[in-house]
This record gives C-alpha cells, sequence and structure tokens, in this order.
C-alpha cells in the first residue's frame, strides 16, 4: 500500500512527515503515476472520469482532514478502502494488463 511507505521514516527513521506533508506528497504521487500511465483511478468496475486534474481534486477533497479521520470500519482501519475514498488503484502493467485493487 502506497499510503503506509508515503512517509520518510518508513525508510530509514531520520525525518518523520506531518499528516498534511504526506497528504500532500501521496497526492502529488498518485498525480505523477497518473501522468506517466502507471496507474488509473476506478471505483466500482469503472474509471473515474475527467481529466487528471478533476480526479486528483475529487480526491483530495474527500481525503480525510486529520489522521485520526484515516481510521475507519474499512479493512484494517484504511480510508482508502472505504466507500469514503473515491477510487482505489488500478495498476496498468507494461503488456497492458490492469491490476485493480
Amino acid at each position: 500500500m502506497l499510503w503506509k511507505n508515503i512517509d520518510p521514516e518508513s525508510v530509514d527513521g531520520t525525518y518523520k512527515l506531518t499528516y498534511k506533508e504526506e497528504k500532500a506528497l501521496y497526492i502529488w504521487f498518485i498525480g505523477r503515476l497518473l501522468e506517466d500511465g502507471e496507474i488509473k483511478l476506478a471505483r466500482h468496475g469503472k474509471f473515474l472520469p475527467g481529466s487528471i486534474d478533476k480526479q486528483l481534486e475529487a480526491f483530495e477533497m474527500a481525503f480525510p482532514k486529520t489522521e485520526d479521520d484515516m481510521n475507519c470500519d474499512a479493512f484494517e482501519g484504511f480510508w482508502f478502502l472505504s466507500e469514503n475514498c473515491p477510487a482505489g488503484i488500478v495498476w496498468i502493467h507494461e503488456n497492458g494488463y490492469e491490476g485493480w485493487t
């Protein structure tokens, strides 16, 4: 899961990001993956409509305001796996295979 590994602390523990910094970095990273064609965003078997900017805007607006709000009644408490999250990640492989998460 990208979110669990977005903070440098998960790498070497020398720097801890604030929740706001983690959120901004995560959304930037998702945008970069979208622009590079590595992923698409989807919900209930359908790709999200609109430009990358519009998709990121919808994602950011729905994103929990605090770290405590990230915990919810979804699998392992992750907001990303709840109905409140506007989309999941679909990994696009070089051979065209779509890895739905």
